[in-house]
């Protein structure tokens, strides 16, 4: 399916005539769906359907607007297809490197699918892939041309960088480097705030496939890339990359982050483990062993605080998730109004968190059921980011040390990396070995 518009300016040869009328009539009898808008000097229709059926329409249209105006200007306009590559040929490349250049968005092919892309260095096209996919606050993927590029800009481990550079080419998360002056000087093509405006994390990876290699022996800046369904976006895609052969790329691409020297997948896969306690904390439950949350009670000792978010616990009543908690802290500091997606407010109170060690709550187990009282003095975010996350880390090592087992951490609350960190290291101040996946 298709859509073409035709346009036509011309005199009606009766006035009264239902031009509109007319042409709906007779794109039913070939049925199809047709949109007709009266211009200055005519009529604009626009037609969607397959080529074989505008090619009996087409005739038919003409010879009925011929016997009800004086037609003087009668043009069909087919919607602009992005042009394709072929893989023999480098004239694609720099055609792709030019329109990047210019905060074009273009597609390129991987193998399970297409990869909208853009520059990443370039704030207008940068606004541009997030307004055409509907996301304005989601960190997105950055892809650089190598470990030497990436180094520049992101705070890299060994570990770190002994996974990007793997046969699997995994999504590695990672954190910005806090530029020198002299560095901003000498470094181009610095990433563009827009890229993530939460925090310092960003995913990174290097090129995964030939097309890519080949783009960037004609560009020097770093790219946005995200899975799409181009069939959504065609229209708004200035070039498609792609090959007639096999893509050789890993069929499975993770996202790894290394917390606390152990790599940990975004996306765990949880496994009992032999003589494990385990501990999950999902963004819909949150459990610790066989024991459950109670619906969080969070007292608030000041007045503002309390009268601003007084019905936060009324609404979050029969909720046990920690990740509650952690949209009540965002929201009571003012950092966080509305979510656009959901683990937006992890990823700020990770970013403002500091070190904490004062024990501002109360918990108790009655019946399988861990009731938790947080205190909260204070209303900015690292404050309530540090007291939460203590909390949680404190009662997931005093209810381990209990068990007397190693304890399996999973969950993807545990992709915040302050709670990892943290958890980890009271576990093992108690001689208990935390499994994280």
């Amino acid at each position: 399916m298709s859509k073409c518009q035709y346009i036509i300016e011309g005199r009606l040869y009766n006035k009264e005539t239902d031009l509109v009328s007319k042409i709906l009539t007779l794109t039913a009898v070939f049925d199809l769906s047709a949109e007709i808008e009266k211009t200055e000097n005519g009529y604009l229709i626009e037609i969607e359907a397959d080529k074989e059926k505008l090619l009996g329409f087409e005739p038919e249209l003409f010879k009925k607007l011929a016997s009800l105006m004086e037609i003087r200007l009668y043009t069909k306009k087919e919607p602009k297809l992005p042009k394709k590559s072929v893989t023999n040929d480098n004239k694609p490349f720099k055609i792709c490197a030019r329109l990047l250049r210019q905060d074009k968005i273009i597609a390129i092919k991987g193998n399970n699918g297409f990869h909208l892309v853009c520059s990443a260095s370039k704030s207008k096209a940068v606004r541009a892939l997030r307004a055409l996919i509907s996301q304005p606050d989601k960190p997105l993927t950055i892809m650089y041309k190598d470990i030497r590029k990436a180094r520049h800009f992101v705070l890299l481990s060994s570990k770190e960088e002994a996974l990007l550079t793997s046969d699997t080419k995994p999504f590695v998360v990672a954190r910005l480097r806090n530029l020198h002056r002299l560095e901003k000087a000498k470094y181009k093509h610095k990433l563009t705030p827009l890229i993530n405006t939460l925090n310092q994390r960003i995913t990174l990876s290097l090129p995964h496939n030939g097309l890519y290699e080949r783009l960037f022996n004609e560009i020097e800046f770093p790219l946005v890339s995200i899975d799409a369904n181009i069939d959504n976006y065609r229209d708004n895609l200035e070039y498609i990359l792609e090959s007639d052969e096999e893509i050789q790329a890993p069929n499975k691409r993770e996202v790894l982050q290394v917390v606390y020297g152990k790599t940990q997948s975004i996306e765990p896969k949880i496994e009992i483990k032999e003589k494990a306690f385990e501990v999950c904390l999902d963004y819909e439950k949150s459990t610790i062993g066989n024991f459950k949350f109670k619906p969080f009670n969070l007292l608030f000792t000041d007045t503002e605080i309390k009268k601003l978010h007084k019905s936060w616990n009324k609404n979050r009543a029969k909720e046990n998730s920690l990740l509650y908690l952690f949209d009540a802290i965002t929201s009571l500091s003012g950092e966080l109004h509305q979510k656009s997606f959901i683990n937006q407010s992890v990823m700020l109170a990770e970013d403002k968190h500091e070190a904490c060690e004062e024990h501002l709550f109360d918990y108790k187990i009655i019946d399988n059921e861990i009731e938790i009282e947080i205190n909260l003095q204070n209303s900015k975010l690292n404050y309530l980011s540090s007291t939460l996350t203590n909390t949680i880390a404190t009662i997931i090592t005093q209810i381990a040390k209990e068990q007397d087992l190693d304890v399996h951490l999973s969950g993807e609350l545990f992709d915040y990396k302050n709670l990892s960190e943290l958890t980890i290291e009271k576990l093992e101040d108690e001689d208990i070995k935390a499994i994280l996946s």
